[in-house]
């Protein structure tokens, strides 16, 4: 498990019903689950695949949502953008190794409301998961300079990007091309080419390699060794 070890007891939630937690780990989930009955009496309803947590989410009726960041960076911002969609209004969380710390000001664009270190220990995750049920912000202290940093870019541009925009935006970086991106998110190719134009008129960037650059010089994402292919395509 991730947190560090405590004699910890009990710690009252207000949660009214069962906590969505996605992890692409069997061995996490359940772990959590007998971490979070035993120390919170909160049932865990755990899935390891997008489709079947947007199931899930459609059926039943979940608290909040918990990520465990178990999947490769680069394809954190896509999950829980489309987690943060389909949660329709239910508070989300994620669980971050302190690599992910870049991503940290996206995923709180995203709509990801606790933002808990995987180096934390189990006081601060349940404080954190209390907070996040409740409706509140949290965010650990390792991950507290970067929000501060965005912070202070403020008015930056990309601060003017929707939620589907951050996804398209995000997705674009990585070398997605607008079919892949359309099939990713269940919209119509036509449906991305206006949020790539949307995006290029509010960050004044006309193709994927601005955008890339875009990216990096805010501290959006960490620099490449390597540009993808697609970066050589117009926006």
């Amino acid at each position: 498990m991730y947190f560090r070890s405590s004699q910890l007891g009990r710690v009252p939630m207000a949660a009214t019903g069962p906590l969505l937690l996605f992890s692409t780990s069997p061995l996490r989930r359940e772990a959590f689950r007998v971490l979070l009955l035993y120390h919170a009496d909160i049932p865990v309803v755990g899935v390891g695949e997008l489709l079947d947590a947007v199931r899930t989410l459609e059926t039943a009726s979940c608290t909040a949502v918990l990520v465990d960041c178990t999947v490769p960076e680069p394809e954190l911002l896509t999950l829980a953008g489309e987690l943060a969609f389909h949660a329709r209004g239910r508070p989300l969380g994620a669980i971050l190794p302190a690599s992910a710390a870049i991503y940290v000001p996206m995923l709180q664009r995203l709509g990801v409301r606790a933002l808990l270190s995987s180096e934390a220990s189990l006081e601060e995750f349940l404080f954190g998961l209390s907070a996040l049920l409740s409706g509140q912000d949290f965010v650990s202290p390792p991950f507290a300079e970067h929000l501060r940093r965005s912070m202070e870019r403020e008015h930056a541009p990309h601060r003017q990007l929707s939620a589907r925009e951050w996804q398209v935006f995000a997705l674009l970086v990585q070398g997605w091309g607008n079919t892949a991106i359309a099939r990713r998110l269940n919209v119509a190719p036509k449906t991305v080419g206006e949020y790539r134009r949307r995006i290029a008129r509010k960050l004044g960037c006309t193709t994927v390699a601005e955008l890339v650059h875009y990216a990096v010089a805010h501290g959006l994402v960490k620099p490449s060794g390597s540009l993808p292919q697609a970066l050589s395509e117009e926006a």
